[in-house]
């Protein structure tokens, strides 16, 4: 029970300075590239990755049923951007990614 609480703070609190940090570095891609360019693409990934995760997060705080699920495909997808782009902010999501799915792993069951 505790785990999932934890996992639900982890997964909010980087979900919103994931998506501070990709707004942060979006919104200069944008304005240099313009708006179809191949990092806004890039950068409106990791902004609905970003929502994703927080909002798995309130579903974990909150006993959702789909809310495991979701955190996993995220934490998962994360993974997978940072073997790809080995970028210092997708690196710190995947050490983030691999802590949740530890965590979701210990209370699976419940």
């Amino acid at each position: 029970m505790k785990s999932r609480l934890l996992a639900g703070n982890i997964a909010i609190a980087w979900g919103v300075l994931f998506a501070i940090g990709g707004i942060a570095l979006g919104v200069p891609a944008i304005v240099r590239n313009g708006i179809l360019s191949g990092q806004a693409a890039f950068h409106l990934l990791l902004a609905v990755l970003a929502g994703l995760l927080c909002f798995a997060g309130v579903g974990l705080r909150r006993q959702s049923r789909a809310a495991p699920v979701v955190t996993l495909a995220v934490s998962i997808i994360l993974i997978g951007l940072a073997i790809a782009i080995p970028a210092p902010l997708l690196l710190a999501s995947a050490a983030i990614g691999v802590a949740l799915i530890g965590l979701l792993a210990v209370n699976w069951n419940r």
